[in-house]
């Protein structure tokens, strides 16, 4: 059997990373980091508007109660060459970034079109070539980039966040994942009035070229308790990579609440799984 790590591998092991080790292994995450950007282009036939609609509560989860998300579907976009698990991860990403950005509070706005370059464009990272894209941008009002470090953000370690709260790979992540999609990314920013970072896909043409999706590893739901929104949002796509239907709750009287709602009806409950929900009932009570 070969031990070869995947494409998705090496993105959930970055995330796992990102998550839970925010001033230890930076050596080693930098290695995987340059080791994924490797990888051959990305060959799966997706619809970014589908996988926009389909994470939406996912990323107003991520959002946080005091900030408005809206979603944006312009027209019929076109479908891409890409994958659609690690798009999912790059938009919750760029979102959460915008949330910290416009302080927990506030608008953010995703927007999904498709966009045609008549020649190329030089500020784009790499150089968008002519041609047809699918373009997504995450749009927030936040306190904007300073332009002295705009150059510098995509950059593998680098943050604008204090101390314990952003590792700098975010951004560089999503960069990695865009360059092996065959696209480009931007960064327009403006002091005290926001954000816009912006995904260029290009246009799949010919739907024969794109290899089917891959089938799921797992199936299953499955209850992500965590009263951090964020460790939430990414633990519930990574299992839905996984192939899992992911739900979450901040703390365990919602757990219990959920399980207490969803316990008579779920055939994959075990008589020992309800014997335990029995007792942690009895406990709280």
């Amino acid at each position: 059997m070969s031990t070869r790590m995947g494409q998705k591998d090496w993105q959930i092991a970055l995330e796992v990373f990102r998550a839970c080790l925010p001033r230890r292994g930076s050596n080693l995450t930098g290695r995987l980091l340059n080791y994924s950007r490797s990888h051959d282009p990305l060959s799966e036939l997706v619809i970014p508007a589908a996988v926009v609609r389909g994470i939406e509560a996912m990323l107003r989860e991520a959002c946080g109660a005091n900030t408005r998300l809206a979603v944006r579907i312009h027209g019929d976009p076109w479908p891409v060459l890409s994958d659609a698990s690690q798009l999912e991860a790059a938009l919750l990403n760029l979102v959460i970034n915008a949330r910290d950005a416009s302080g927990g509070s506030g608008d953010i706005v995703v927007k999904v079109e498709a966009f045609q370059a008549a020649s190329e464009e030089k500020n784009l990272t790499p150089a968008l070539k002519p041609g047809d894209y699918v373009r997504i941008s995450v749009v927030d009002r936040g306190k904007g980039i300073p332009k002295t470090i705009l150059d510098k953000v995509m950059e593998p370690f680098f943050t604008t966040k204090g101390a314990g709260k952003g590792t700098g790979l975010g951004l560089s992540m999503v960069h990695g994942f865009v360059t092996c999609s065959g696209g480009s990314m931007s960064i327009e920013s403006e002091e005290g009035v926001g954000t816009t970072v912006s995904l260029f896909l290009p246009r799949l043409k010919q739907a024969a070229d794109a290899a089917p999706p891959p089938p799921p590893l797992a199936s299953g739901k499955v209850l992500v308790v965590d009263d951090d929104s964020d460790v939430r949002a990414m633990a519930r796509s990574m299992l839905r990579r996984l192939g899992f239907s992911p739900e979450g709750v901040s703390d365990a009287d919602a757990a219990l609440q959920f399980l207490r709602a969803d316990v008579d009806r779920t055939p994959r409950m075990t008589p020992s799984s309800k014997i335990r929900v029995s007792r942690a009932r009895a406990n709280r009570a």
